[in-house]
């Protein structure tokens, strides 16, 4: 069937620029609402029906179309000698079901799934620390105690798994038959001295093996340093290690030192004796001469080369061993020739007593202090070398009599150089004495007291030479004897009035006569005023 063209008709016949548009499908045998398109205008009304194609056709039927004259448009648009071939349209197809997009899951899902894994390796982990829980309390209590570990062996015996205290039971009974008996003799001149565990107790060192035993699988070591391996974990292979191979500890037989310094002292004081001067033995007043005692050599005991030896002897487990030493002589300061050739008097002091009874009592105390030794370094007290005499008393005569008797050995000892201790004033001045260089004595509290330290013996002779009577005015003389050291020297005491109730008393010594030191002795304070 030939296909026919139509024309269209425009108003101000302008048509529009031609397109190459295919015609619009018909799909569904369904007429076109419209056939309009934008820009154009619409075509002359024509009939459906014959655009329908047929049956067996797949292109358009063209309707003809309504009678008209289309002369006047073939010099504006001529037509093609062969009629136009419209292009057959696409072939149909079924309609094709677009797919859904899937949807990604939400992000909670993850965060859901990302716990639950979380929660499946905690309790995985629970489960693994609780199934290995056991053994390590049990290590941790075995480790917190003090009970030692499997395969600890002491001296032979098995003390594994028991506490220290257990142990130590059993090794006391089992090791203290073991100890060899102590005897060892120490000769020290011609005398010998036996050291025995009496002295010196023996004992094994027990309390210290134990406390190493406890400490094993219990320290720490520096060979862990930089490694993966935990301190724990290494005491535990030290107590498997034990466990498996033993260890193996041994006490030993010890003492304490300061045992044998106390013994070494003991020895000290028997072996050794203090050197001892001689001394005045006897004086004869006529003669105005002495007989001596002979000198006494001491002896001095090296206590440190003896407890050197006694310790070398203890720790080479030479318990019956025999020593032998000796003492090194020590010879005295004063020998009796050195006395012969140099004692002599020192100086002399007296006085003339006042008249009274007290005379009586005075010849006792010179009685009772004639042929004192007063050795080098001790202090003299008037006191306690008349405190024999039945006359002591609070009263005034025996009081003026003791204030007499000490002013004399007052300035007899100052004047033999020696050191004044302690030494009282009278309130009133004395009668009998320069004002300042008397001694107040007064039973039991009033002393005098002086030092001899002039490197030798003194001997002090004290004498009293009665007047017609008892009653009467005597005489007093005290006499120091010994060896004097300041033979090219003398010594004098003066007075100085400080004011009008006090006078001071120096001790000035001379040479050549001049004087060259001068020392303050005392003071005297009186109740009334200098005359």
């Amino acid at each position: 069937m030939g296909r026919q063209i139509y024309r269209a008709s425009y108003p101000n016949e302008n048509p529009p620029a031609p397109r190459h548009a295919a015609p619009y499908p018909i799909q569904d045998n369904q007429p076109p609402e419209s056939l309009e398109m934008p820009g154009y205008p619409a075509p002359d009304p024509v009939q459906f029906e014959d655009f329908l194609p047929d049956e067996e056709e797949s292109a358009f039927r063209p309707i003809a179309p309504a009678q008209e004259d289309f002369s006047h448009y073939e010099s504006l648009y001529p037509l093609p000698d062969e009629p136009l071939k419209q292009p057959a349209p696409p072939p149909r197809h079924p309609p094709v079901r677009k797919k859904k997009r899937k949807k990604s899951p939400p992000v909670w899902y993850a965060a859901a799934l990302l716990a639950l894994l979380g929660l499946l390796a905690l309790l995985f982990f629970i489960f693994s620390a609780y199934r290995s829980y056991a053994p390590f309390r049990q290590r941790v209590s075995a480790y917190a105690g003090d009970t030692i570990l499997s395969g600890v062996r002491i001296d032979g015996i098995d003390v594994g798994g028991m506490t220290k205290a257990e142990a130590a039971v059993l090794l006391n009974q089992s090791l203290s038959e073991d100890i060899i008996p102590l005897s060892i003799q120490v000769t020290i001149d011609s005398t010998t001295y036996l050291l025995t565990q009496n002295d010196v107790p023996f004992r094994r060192n027990i309390s210290d093996v134990l406390d190493e035993a406890c400490s094993i699988g219990r320290t720490n070591s520096a060979m862990t340093l930089n490694t993966s391996v935990t301190p724990f974990e290494w005491r535990a292979q030290i107590a498997d290690y034990t466990a498996q191979n033993g260890a193996w500890l041994y006490t030993s037989v010890c003492y304490d030192a300061d045992d044998v310094a106390n013994f070494v002292e003991n020895v000290r004081l028997l072996a050794e004796k203090e050197p001892v001067n001689a001394q005045p033995a006897s004086f004869n007043p006529q003669t105005d001469t002495f007989t001596f005692t002979d000198e006494v050599y001491g002896t001095k005991l090296d206590t440190d080369a003896l407890l050197s030896a006694l310790l070398n002897q203890l720790d080479s487990g030479n318990y019956s061993a025999h020593l032998t030493c000796s003492t090194t002589p020590v010879m005295p300061d004063i020998t009796r020739l050195e006395l012969q050739n140099s004692f002599g008097l020192i100086t002399s002091f007296s006085i003339d007593t006042l008249p009274g009874e007290a005379n009586q009592l005075i010849q006792q105390y010179c009685s009772a202090l004639s042929g004192l030794t007063l050795p080098d370094g001790q202090t003299f007290s008037f006191l306690a070398a008349c405190e024999t005499l039945s006359g002591l008393s609070h009263s005034p005569e025996a009081s003026s009599a003791l204030s007499q008797t000490a002013t004399v050995l007052f300035n007899a000892a100052m004047l033999s150089d020696l050191t004044l201790v302690s030494r009282s004033g009278q309130e009133e001045y004395p009668g009998y004495v320069t004002p300042g260089r008397e001694a107040y004595a007064r039973y039991p509290d009033v002393d005098l007291q002086f030092k001899n330290d002039t490197g030798g013996p003194v001997y002090i002779v004290c004498s009293f030479s009665q007047g017609k009577t008892l009653s009467d005015s005597g005489k007093i003389t005290a006499r120091v004897y010994g060896i004097n050291h300041r033979a090219s020297e003398s010594i004098r005491l003066e007075t100085e009035n400080v004011s009008d109730t006090v006078i001071r008393t120096y001790r000035v010594y001379y040479r050549s006569g001049s004087a060259i030191k001068r020392e303050t002795l005392c003071e005297s304070v009186y109740s009334a005023q200098i005359q």
